[in-house]
């Protein structure tokens, strides 16, 4: 098996294919009849890639002197697909909304409304909250937040624990993209004490 770090240096080129993918998707309305939740939100984050992208290859990455001032919102999604660990393979999307105050710096937010493919935890309850922080170094406008909280499914509770690092994307920063980690750290159920990891990509828009 491939560790962790490897598989994770490989997601740049799973953002450069989910462009490809986005061209070959169709728009559907999330929560339609048919449509399962994970298949709902494939569409969704194929969408949004697609916006990105184009902003991307009409502004490309936001500078460091390029920075907004003020509060901002950015809303999208989590996906991860890569994973591993000894727990069981997982794939999964969440909600992501990034308060970013760049005056500050500061990163709060929330992932929420996750669901996965994995039986007894495909709607989980439970959100956790975000902290972060827009990087000061000059060059490319970067960021980096966390965000642990406590995930519920009918038969299966686990610590969810995510860390996440991403570009600004735009001349305003109008967009952000990135990669992340994420450990579900099974605290009640058949794998209680077993950790499974699914590693992947995350998006946000104004």
């Amino acid at each position: 098996m491939q560790d962790r770090f490897t598989i994770r240096n490989k997601l740049a080129m799973a953002l450069s294919l989910a462009a490809v993918l986005a061209g070959c998707s169709t728009t559907t309305t999330p929560g339609s009849k048919g449509v399962s939740p994970l298949v709902a939100a494939a569409n969704e984050e194929a969408a949004a890639t697609m916006r990105i992208d184009n902003l991307f290859a009409a502004e490309g990455t936001t500078q460091q002197t390029e920075l907004p001032t003020g509060n901002a919102t950015y809303e999208g999604l989590v996906h991860g697909d890569t994973g591993g660990g000894s727990g069981p393979d997982l794939e999964y999307y969440a909600d992501l909304t990034l308060e970013v105050d760049f005056d500050t710096d500061g990163i709060t937010g929330t992932v929420d409304n996750v669901r996965t493919d994995l039986g007894g935890f495909i709607t989980p309850s439970g959100s956790a909250p975000v902290t972060g922080s827009v990087s000061m170094a000059p060059g490319d406008a970067e960021l980096s937040f966390a965000a642990t909280g406590t995930l519920t499914g009918v038969d299966r509770t686990a610590t969810y624990d995510l860390n996440a690092d991403g570009d600004f994307i735009g001349d305003t920063a109008q967009a952000a993209r990135g990669t992340h980690t994420t450990d579900f750290i099974w605290t009640a159920g058949p794998d209680t004490g077993d950790t499974s990891w699914s590693d992947g990509d995350w998006l946000a828009e104004q």
